[in-house]
């Protein structure tokens, strides 16, 4: 081998390096990055803000790939979206009264080949716990599978039931009657949120309503009375974001502003049909209610149609 032609091979060698190293520091063009965005030669693209698609993805805010990223404004999106997800699935309804409670879910129309028992909106995770979800079943179903779990690990640790809401474990001598149903509701609600607060996972796209009963002094309620503590019915609304709160009537699902404007308006008057009645009374007058403010949207619907 010449001298040549060896300098000519390391010239060579010296020319690759250099456009290896020229391709790891340059950025790319849109186009030839995106299958998608080459079929939109000539055009920006742009997003909320006004940023085009390369500013958000690659030199400030990922409002495509970030899930855990607050905008400009103060939203996250990733949220709202399962938020919207939430809105997407079948009616649900809970009310409580002084002594039951009533959870009320939208029927929806079945495959004909499809076997409806497989289909469920309610699952039990205690022995005193209810959930009942709307929005994409699978997420749910993962979050009441780690909810029974932590309620089977908390009654082998404390033999005893787990509460609703308070996360506090174990719970102080003065603190046993109030801290019941409150447990569960407080984990499902941390468990949410720990969903929202990185980029590797998504939020859950599902809301879950908790229903249960609770050992609280009766007094704390209606402080007129003031019987020994006894099951007292709660109702416990766990949102994707993480946000949990106590309600005395809720609904969750497709046209459920409707429903509770319903709910809102004639809540205080049926709580006065119930007060002093029986059980069966009371649980006629719930079901009666809950099924009322189901109908209220069909009846809404057909005046729309109408008008």
């Amino acid at each position: 081998m010449s001298f040549r032609s060896f300098l000519l091979q390391i010239q060579i060698v010296f020319h690759m390096l250099a456009l290896r190293s020229s391709c790891l520091h340059t950025k790319p063009s849109l186009s030839a990055r995106s299958p998608f965005a080459q079929n939109r030669v000539g055009e920006t693209l742009r997003l909320r803000g006004g940023a085009s698609l390369d500013e958000a993805a690659f030199e400030g805010y990922d409002a495509l790939n970030s899930f855990a990223r607050f905008s400009a404004d103060g939203h996250l999106f990733q949220v709202e979206y399962a938020l919207e997800a939430v809105k997407k699935g079948r009616t649900v309804i809970a009310v409580k009264g002084e002594h039951c409670l009533c959870v009320a879910t939208e029927r929806r129309a079945f495959a004909k080949l499809q076997i409806p028992s497989t289909v469920r909106k309610t699952y039990q995770v205690d022995a005193h716990i209810l959930g009942t979800i709307a929005g994409m079943s699978a997420d749910a179903r993962s979050v009441i599978d780690k909810a029974r779990m932590e309620a089977l690990t908390y009654r082998m640790e404390y033999e005893d039931c787990p509460t609703v809401e308070v996360a506090k474990k174990p719970f102080p001598a003065f603190m046993t009657d109030r801290a019941c149903m409150q447990y569960i509701a407080r984990f499902v609600g941390d468990l949410m949120l720990s969903n929202t607060v990185s980029d590797s996972v998504r939020p859950y796209g599902a809301s879950i309503i908790f229903t249960g009963f609770d050992k609280l002094q009766y007094s704390e309620y209606l402080p007129n009375r003031n019987p020994p503590p006894y099951p007292f019915p709660r109702i416990f609304l766990c949102e994707p974001s993480g946000a949990v709160q106590e309600c005395s009537a809720i609904s969750i699902g497709r046209n459920s502003n409707i429903v509770m404007e319903f709910l809102e308006k004639h809540y205080a008057s049926h709580a006065e049909l119930i007060k002093d009645k029986d059980l069966q009374t009371e649980e006629r007058i719930l079901c009666e209610f809950a099924l009322a403010a189901i109908t209220e949207v069909r009846r809404v619907h057909q005046r729309m149609i109408a008008g």
